[in-house]
């Protein structure tokens, strides 16, 4: 996201490539999207110019609409954030994270079979639904009584069966 005085806010989309000399506006580095969109620039050659590291959204588009910088946030945050001085620009290639959710087999409380049930039809909702696919996902840790009940790789749920 950037502010609307920012000269990409002319455009709907920008290759990643071309934000190379941008500066940024992260969250901390221990998050698995600050790995995942440093990782894409890596792939893409560069390493990202990263200003400030934050771990609020409100306070990273804060500092973006101030043009300190620009912000990458996921398309379901930056979608929810809605403010007429900022400009949302889709980033191509799109960059993916896998997001799992496990839970022990045995002896699951009523208030997580409660959220369980709330997941599954959240994620049933969502825009990559069209998208799923049936396939069983093969991971278990037995020894612990762990089954994985959804993965969502690559905007894919993937209901476990």
């Amino acid at each position: 996201m950037t502010s609307h005085n920012h000269p990409l806010a002319k455009r709907v989309s920008v290759d990643l490539k071309e934000l190379k000399n941008e500066k940024f506006i992260l969250t901390p580095p221990a998050s698995g999207h600050y790995q995942d969109f440093y990782n894409a620039c890596v792939t893409e050659g560069f390493v990202p110019n990263v200003l400030l590291k934050c771990a609020i959204v409100k306070t990273m588009l804060s500092f973006a609409r101030e043009e300190l910088g620009i912000t990458v946030l996921s398309s379901k945050v930056a979608a929810a954030e809605k403010y007429p001085d900022m400009k949302i620009i889709k980033i191509t290639p799109t960059i993916h994270r896998k997001i799992s959710l496990a839970v022990r087999s045995t002896d699951i409380p009523p208030t997580l079979k409660v959220f369980l049930k709330f997941a599954s039809q959240w994620f049933k909702t969502q825009d990559s639904y069209e998208d799923i696919r049936d396939t069983a996902v093969n991971s278990s840790v037995t020894s612990r009584n762990i089954k994985l009940v959804y993965s969502r790789d690559n905007m894919r749920l993937r209901p476990a069966r």
